[in-house]
């Protein structure tokens, strides 16, 4: 009985949280999402560079691209656009 009563509580909380999520989602405009997703790549590509990789921002984004990335020990670069998908729970 105790496990059940504290299986509905957690089942309630989970619901809870999930609202509140939404809620928030639903605060946040298109292109701050775009921007956390992009600020997020960004920071991963600089914290889990193997050989060291420098991130670039371009200034302008009339070719749809968010980074430049070139590596520290060659000249060899990459170019990123970021693509982000912000869902909670089963949506």
């Amino acid at each position: 009985l105790i496990n059940y009563a504290l299986y509905k509580y957690f089942i309630k909380k989970k619901k809870k949280i999930y609202q509140l999520k939404e809620q928030l989602q639903s605060k946040i405009s298109p292109r701050r999402k775009g921007d956390i997703a992009e600020n997020r790549v960004a920071e991963l590509i600089n914290l889990y560079g193997k050989e060291g990789l420098s991130c670039y921002k371009p200034t302008t984004d009339d070719e749809c691209i968010d980074f430049i990335v070139k590596s520290n020990s060659s000249n060899k670069t990459i170019f990123i656009q970021v693509k982000s998908n912000f869902r909670y729970g089963n949506q």
